[in-house]
């Protein structure tokens, strides 16, 4: 992943994330409690961080709710504060940076940054914590922590993840050869989800649960029986739709020969990997796409390290595929990105 695709991609997960909580909360301002939430749900070392502290997405939300009613309370108001509905930011519009949010977003982006994007949620986090309003202290010491504590813990070794697992280490290596020998373009991301991983897995191994993570499929069907595919327990498809509307209601045109495709689990390790692969049955040069998810728990929740993987045509197609891989990778980025932050809107 190149160094503007990283730094764009860490901005934009924040971002998101933070537009979403505020959309729970039936608000379109987005402010600073938000970014706290937000980094919250990081995979990165701030995410890290905060809930090495006991700061998880739960903590935060209870505890904005507490002072908010008590900053109230210091007026006479006597509120009862209204529960929190679901996320609604993709079926909605209007939502806006407060003007103290905008700025403190503005000079960590401003910061020096490295390859990977890496700092910038980090920054962040800092700018949060020295704030000069008060809030996030407030809304910290409601959770039990403090801002010292928390810049202790984001200056220690709590973002770093451990060596993966042989196993895991065995499934990448079989994922890197098929990528060589079939020509695959291939990425991989990931995401911090706030549950338990034997919620996550029982998510990701339904076929009938794949639209809820996978926002390019709107359905899934019963078992592929069209000539040629096989069906038996070592290579059972399912059928896939795509979706004809967006979250917001508006028509999705989709070309007639991707309205379908198959789905078909490749391999699975209980409550560790699997991989899914998905192919248009009536598109032959549209090629095949796998998605891997590698689960491993985390505090206040699960890691999950997505790995994308999509075939390039052969033959004399083959040499288009190489002229497209860039803008491909892009697209694998982009699609990296829907899926996790799908996966994370499941469970919130």
């Amino acid at each position: 992943m190149s160094g503007i695709i990283g730094a764009a991609g860490a901005a934009q997960t924040l971002s998101l994330a933070a537009m979403e909580e505020a959309s729970r909360q039936g608000k379109r301002d987005t402010d600073i409690e938000h970014l706290l939430l937000a980094l919250a749900l990081s995979d990165r070392p701030a995410g890290s961080a905060l809930r090495a502290c006991g700061v998880s997405l739960s903590a935060v939300r209870r505890a904005i709710r507490d002072q908010e009613a008590a900053e109230l309370a210091a007026l006479g108001m006597s509120v009862r504060m209204p529960e929190p509905g679901r996320i609604v930011f993709h079926e909605t519009s209007g939502y806006a940076w407060t003007r103290r949010a905008e700025a403190l977003l503005s000079s960590a982006a401003s910061a020096r940054s490295d390859s990977e994007g890496a700092g910038y949620t980090e920054r962040v986090l800092t700018l949060l914590l020295v704030e000069p309003s008060g809030r996030v202290s407030d809304v910290l010491a409601r959770c039990g922590t403090s801002t010292a504590e928390v810049r202790l813990a984001l200056a220690g070794d709590t973002g770093k993840i451990p060596a993966a697992s042989s196993a895991r280490a065995r499934m990448e290596l079989d994922v890197a050869g098929a990528a060589g020998t079939r020509g695959w373009v291939s990425g991989t991301s990931e995401v911090f989800v706030p549950a338990v991983p034997a919620d996550v897995w029982a998510l990701l191994v339904d076929p009938l649960r794949i639209p809820e993570w996978f926002p390019a499929i709107g359905t899934v069907s019963g078992l592929a029986e069209d000539k040629g595919l096989e069906d038996n327990e070592s290579s059972r498809r399912w059928w896939a739709l795509a979706p004809t509307t967006r979250p917001d209601g508006k028509s999705i045109r989709v070309r007639e020969q991707f309205r379908r495709r198959t789905v078909q689990m490749i391999e699975a390790r209980a409550g560790e990997s699997v991989r899914w692969r998905f192919e248009f049955p009536d598109a032959a040069r549209a090629g095949t796409q796998d998605i891997v998810c590698d689960l491993r728990e985390d505090a206040g929740g699960t890691r999950v390290r997505l790995t994308a993987l999509w075939a390039r045509p052969q033959g004399w197609c083959r040499l288009v595929g190489v002229l497209l891989s860039g803008p491909r990778r892009l697209v694998i980025w982009l699609n990296l990105f829907q899926i996790g932050g799908a996966l994370s809107r499941a469970f919130r």
